[in-house]
C-alpha cells in the first residue's frame, strides 16, 4: 500500500481517505469567494467608474480626451472636460471608444475653441446621455454632443447653449437610430453663415430620427432649425419657440429622400422669426425634403401657433392649431400635402379662439375649420381643395375655386362683399350678407340674410333647407 495526500492505493483500488478539515477552512472559503466578488467588481468599475474632471486654462494645441482615446477598447463612462480659459486648437472629447460611450460631458465656461468638439465619440457602438453645455466663451466650429460613427445608436443626448457663442451648427446626436435628443438655447449666439460642416441647429441627425427636441427660448439663433433629420425616415420630432431670433427656416423634420411625418413646431411667447438674412419673417415647414418629390412629408405634422408672432410661409403641416386670439400673422399658408397618399386637407383649429387669417391661402389641397370659436378670412384666397367647415363659424373669403360644405351646427359667413364659390353643400347655416354665387351642390341647411345668392355655370344645384335670405335669388 502506497501513501498519497487525500487518498490510498492498495491492490490496484484507489479509494478516498477521509480528511479531517483544518480549523478555520470554512471561514477561508467564504473569504475567498467575498475576494473573488470584490475583484470582479472592480474589474467592471474599471470599466465604467467615472474619471476625474480635466480642466483647460490655458492655449493648447493639442488633442484632449475626458476619458478613452481614438483606440480605446473599453466602455466609457462619464469623461469630463471644463474649457475654462485660453485658446485651444486641437479638438475636444469628452469621451472615446471603439464601445459604448455614455454619460460624459465638455463644458466650455471660457476661453475659446478652434477645432470642432465631439462630447462622446463611439467607434463601433453606442453613444448614451453625452451633453456638452456653452455657458461662456466661444466655440469656433460647431459642436455635436454624440457620434456613433458605424451607424450605431445615439440616445438622449444633448447640447445646451446658455451664454457665450457657437460660429458654427449645433448637433444633439448623429448615428444610425437616434432618437430623444436634445438642443436647448437659452441665450448666447450661436451663427454658421459661411460655414460648409454642419451648418444647421439639428437635434438629430441619422437613417431613422425619432422624438428628438430643439427649445429655443432665448439668443440670437442665425441658422436653419430643425427637429431632426432622418434619412430614411424623421418622425414625431419637434421645435419649441418660446424666445429669441431667429434668422432662417424651421423644420419639424427633414429628409433628403426619406419620410417625414409626425413632426411638430410650436411657437409661443414672443419670439422674432427672420429670413436666412435677417429680414422680413421666417418660413416654418413641418416636413421637407430636399432631394426628391413624392415622398410623404405631411401627415401629420402639426403648427401650433399659440402668439401672434409674425411668419412668411407656413407649409407642409396637416394641422395647424391657434392657441391665441386675433391676427393669424402668417403670409401665406400653403396646403399642398407634400407626398401625402389620400391627400387629406389641413385641419386648421381655432379652438375657442376669434381669428382672422388677413394673409394668403395657398396651394392643391383643401381646409377643414375645427374648433368653436371664429375664423375669419380676409385674404385673396387661391387654393385649389375642398373646404369644410365643420365646427364654429368660418367667414370671409374663401377660394372662389371651392366646393364648400358647412355642416350641420357650423356656420359660414359671406361677411362684407360678395363671395362666389363651385359648390356648396352641407346641413349647416350659411348667412349671406352682400351675395353668394354657387355653380352646383345639395345643401339642406338654412341660408339667411340680406345678400342675393345666384346660380350659376352647368351644374345642379339642390336645395332642401330653410332659404330665407332676403335678397333676389
Amino acid at each position: 500500500m502506497y501513501f498519497f495526500p487525500g487518498v490510498s492505493i492498495m491492490k490496484d483500488t484507489i479509494t478516498p481517505v477521509p480528511e479531517t478539515p483544518p480549523p478555520g477552512a470554512p471561514f477561508r472559503r467564504v473569504w475567498r469567494l467575498v475576494l473573488f466578488i470584490v475583484f470582479v467588481a472592480l474589474c467592471q468599475a474599471s470599466l465604467s467608474t467615472p474619471v476625474a474632471a480635466k480642466d483647460l486654462n490655458g492655449d493648447s494645441g493639442d488633442t484632449h480626451y475626458g476619458a478613452g482615446g481614438s483606440k480605446a477598447g473599453n466602455p466609457v463612462n462619464g469623461g469630463k472636460i471644463n474649457v475654462n480659459g485660453g485658446h485651444h486648437s486641437g479638438w475636444l472629447f469628452g469621451g472615446r471608444s471603439d464601445s459604448q460611450v455614455a454619460n460624459c460631458e465638455v463644458n466650455l465656461y471660457g476661453g475659446s475653441v478652434a477645432n470642432q468638439f465631439y462630447v462622446g465619440w463611439s467607434n463601433g457602438s453606442e453613444a448614451i446621455a453625452n451633453k456638452a453645455v456653452v455657458k461662456g466663451g466661444e466655440a469656433q466650429n460647431f459642436i455635436v454632443a454624440a457620434y456613433a460613427e458605424s451607424n450605431g445608436p445615439a440616445y438622449m443626448n444633448s447640447v445646451e447653449v446658455i451664454s457665450g457663442s457657437v460660429a458654427g451648427g449645433i448637433v444633439g446626436a448623429r448615428g444610425g437610430e437616434v432618437s430623444n435628443n436634445t438642443v436647448t438655447i437659452s441665450g448666447g449666439t450661436v451663427s454658421a453663415i459661411g460655414k460648409q460642416q454642419e451648418p444647421q441647429i439639428r437635434g438629430a441627425l441619422g437613417i431613422k430620427a425619432e422624438r428628438n427636441k430643439v427649445i429655443i427660448s432665448g439668443g440670437a439663433v442665425n441658422n436653419d432649425v430643425i427637429g431632426a433629420v432622418g434619412s430614411v425616415e424623421a418622425k414625431e420630432n419637434a421645435v419649441e419657440i418660446s424666445g429669441g431670433t431667429i434668422s432662417g427656416t424651421v423644420y419639424g423634420g427633414k429628409t433628403g429622400s426619406g419620410t417625414v411625418t409626425g413632426n411638430t413646431v410650436t411657437i409661443e411667447g414672443s419670439p422674432t422669426l427672420k429670413g436666412a438674412d435677417g429680414t422680413g419673417q421666417g418660413n416654418v415647414y413641418g416636413g421637407f425634403a430636399d432631394n426628391v418629390s413624392g415622398n410623404d412629408v405631411f401627415t401629420g405634422n402639426t403648427l401650433n401657433k399659440n402668439s401672434d408672432v409674425a411668419l412668411n410661409i407656413a407649409g407642409n403641416f396637416e394641422n395647424v392649431n391657434f392657441g391665441h386670439a386675433g391676427q393669424a400673422n402668417i403670409a401665406n399658408l400653403d396646403l399642398t400635402p407634400t407626398g401625402a397618399s389620400a391627400k387629406p386637407m389641413v385641419k386648421v383649429n381655432t379652438d375657442a379662439n376669434d381669428v382672422t387669417f388677413g394673409g394668403v391661402i395657398t396651394g392643391t389641397g383643401g381646409f377643414e375649420k375645427k374648433g368653436t370659436g371664429t375664423l375669419t378670412l380676409s385674404g385673396a384666397n387661391v387654393y385649389e381643395g375642398a373646404t369644410l367647415a365643420s365646427e364654429g363659424i368660418l367667414a370671409g373669403s374663401v377660394s372662389a375655386a371651392t366646393v364648400l360644405t358647412v355642416a350641420s351646427g357650423a356656420t359660414y359667413q359671406t361677411g362684407d362683399a360678395e363671395r362666389t364659390v363651385a359648390g356648396l353643400n352641407g346641413a349647416g347655416s350659411v348667412e349671406n350678407a352682400k351675395g353668394l354665387t354657387v355653380q352646383s351642390g345639395t345643401f339642406s341647411g338654412v341660408i339667411s340674410g340680406d345678400g342675393y345668392l345666384t346660380k350659376s355655370g352647368n351644374g345642379t344645384l339642390t336645395l332642401s333647407g330653410t332659404i330665407g335670405h332676403k335678397g333676389a335669388t
